[in-house]
């Protein structure tokens, strides 16, 4: 099963912390590979939400030197920035085996949030 851009989002800070986490020499293998895939994804999402941000966004940047979305054009920002999300996948070589992390330690929900990205071994 494809991955989404917006899995991929919603797991991003969980992905994070497991990019961060000691680990025996071939599973941090295997994670850099799909993690080198996963950041190109990200920077991809970013670059779209730039995109859409000079479309929608306000003229001049009003928080802290960021560009925000004009309030009259949000729900539009969400339903392109979502369509956008939900119509684009991620490349299955994201993903890593159960097996792979042998004994590593990870909360329920950092677990919960990559559950996609586990691939189910038989």
């Amino acid at each position: 099963m494809k991955l989404t851009l917006e899995e991929l989002k919603s797991a991003d800070e969980a992905l994070r912390r497991l990019f961060n986490t000691p680990m025996p020499l071939a599973a941090a293998k295997e994670v850099t590979e799909a993690m080198e895939i996963i950041e190109a994804e990200l920077k991809e999402i970013n670059n779209k939400e730039e995109e859409l941000l000079q479309v929608f966004g306000m003229d001049h940047p009003t928080h802290n030197g960021v560009r925000i979305i004009h309030p009259d054009k949000e729900a539009e920002y969400n339903v392109a920035f979502n369509a956008f999300l939900a119509e684009n996948e991620i490349d299955d070589k994201a993903k890593f085996g159960l097996s792979t992390f042998g004994n590593i330690q990870i909360s329920p929900r950092d677990l919960k949030a990559l559950d996609k990205f586990i691939q189910k071994e038989v």
